[in-house]
C-alpha cells in the first residue's frame, strides 16, 4: 500500500508519496479557482449521465479530458512517474480543502485513477472528532 498526500501550503500543492519508510515530496503551483471549476465540471458531466441513465462516449471523453487537466494541476510529474503500475492500493491523504476534487476521476493519460488503483481517502481536518473512526485494514487491498 502506498500513501499519496496532497496538502495546500500557501500557493502550492505539496505532493508526498510514501512507500514503506521513504517519502518523496514535490510541489506544484495551486490554482484553486481552476481546480474548483474543473471539479464542478466533472459533477455536471456525471449529473448529465445520471439523468440520461448512461454515460455517452462524448461524456466519457469529456471526463477524461477534465481528469487529465486536474491531474496536471494537482500532481507533480515525478510523483506520477513513481506511482505503482498495477492494482496496488493507494490511500489518498487530503487536506479538507481538497475533498471536493473528484480524485477517483483523475486521469494520467493511461486511465482513470479509480481503474488503475485501489483507492481510499484519509482527510486531514481541524474539526473535532466525533465518535470513533474506522480502523485502517492492516493487510490486503482496500476495495471501494
Amino acid at each position: 500500500m502506498r500513501r499519496l498526500s496532497f496538502h495546500v501550503q500557501g500557493n502550492e500543492v505539496v505532493n508526498t508519496l510514501e512507500a514503506g519508510t521513504l517519502s518523496f515530496k514535490r510541489s506544484v503551483p495551486y490554482e484553486g479557482e481552476r481546480v474548483r471549476q474543473l471539479s464542478a465540471e466533472v459533477m455536471a458531466v456525471l449529473e448529465r449521465g445520471n439523468r440520461a441513465h448512461t454515460l455517452s462516449d462524448s461524456n466519457l471523453h469529456h471526463l477524461q479530458e477534465v481528469g487529465e487537466q486536474l491531474t496536471h494541476l494537482l500532481t507533480h510529474p515525478e510523483i506520477l512517474d513513481q506511482l505503482p503500475a498495477g492494482d496496488e492500493a493507494v490511500v489518498l491523504q487530503l487536506d479538507e480543502s481538497l475533498v471536493e476534487v473528484p480524485w477517483e476521476l483523475l486521469h494520467d493519460g493511461e486511465g482513470f485513477f479509480c481503474h488503475r488503483y485501489d483507492l481510499g481517502r484519509l482527510v486531514a481536518t481541524p474539526q473535532a472528532m466525533i465518535g470513533r473512526s474506522a480502523p485502517m485494514p492492516s493487510s490486503g487491498p482496500l476495495r471501494m
